[in-house]
């Protein structure tokens, strides 16, 4: 019994600081039995925003992607087209005289000298059949369309794709001052 009673005569600030012991061992028991539950309105959001903004953000990518893309094949067109034009009107084939024998050209040229046009190559060009002009053209598979305006000469196709290069030259043909036009396009 007397121990009973030392008990109770304990000082007062022991006791309070057993009994705060006692309530934060229960708080602490009870935190880490909830341990992990992190599921709550305030992550669920967060996840949303996340989401919106990752989302927002692989659009961006994309278009920017694709505009890249579209601007370096329009790119590479019109410097095909430009190459192709030059080697028109400055070059005059491979072999020389291909206009005799269009079967065995392996590149047209329509110059007999830098921007004098032979009447014989033009004539030969505007006869060979689409597919035969446009592999000696080196077309990389674009379609294309070729003018001389003043003289009413043509060869190729009209345009008929979505993405389309042009380049224009001056030149003389039979003592005439001429416009070359060279259209090209991806085909559809």
């Amino acid at each position: 019994m007397a121990d009973d009673l030392t008990r109770r005569a304990e000082p007062l600030p022991q006791r309070a600081r057993r009994q705060k012991q006692a309530k934060f061992g229960k708080w602490r028991k009870e935190r880490l039995a909830m341990k992990g539950q992190a599921f709550s309105a305030d992550f669920v959001l967060a996840v949303m925003i996340f989401l919106v903004l990752f989302a927002a953000l692989m659009l961006a990518f994309g278009s920017i992607i694709d505009f890249s893309v579209a601007d370096d094949m329009s790119r590479h067109l019109e410097l095909l087209t430009a190459n192709i034009a030059d080697q028109l009107v400055t070059g005059s084939g491979h072999p020389s005289g291909w206009e005799s024998n269009p079967a065995a050209a392996s590149v047209i040229g329509l110059a007999s000298s830098d921007r004098i046009l032979d009447p014989d190559k033009v004539s030969a060009l505007a006869a060979l059949d689409y597919d035969t002009a446009k592999r000696l053209l080196k077309t990389e598979g674009y379609g294309f369309f070729i003018r001389l305006a003043g003289a009413g000469i043509t060869a190729g196709l009209p345009a008929s794709g979505n993405l389309a290069a042009y380049a224009r030259r001056f030149v003389m043909l039979s003592g005439n001052s001429e416009t070359l036009e060279l259209y090209l396009w991806r085909q559809t």
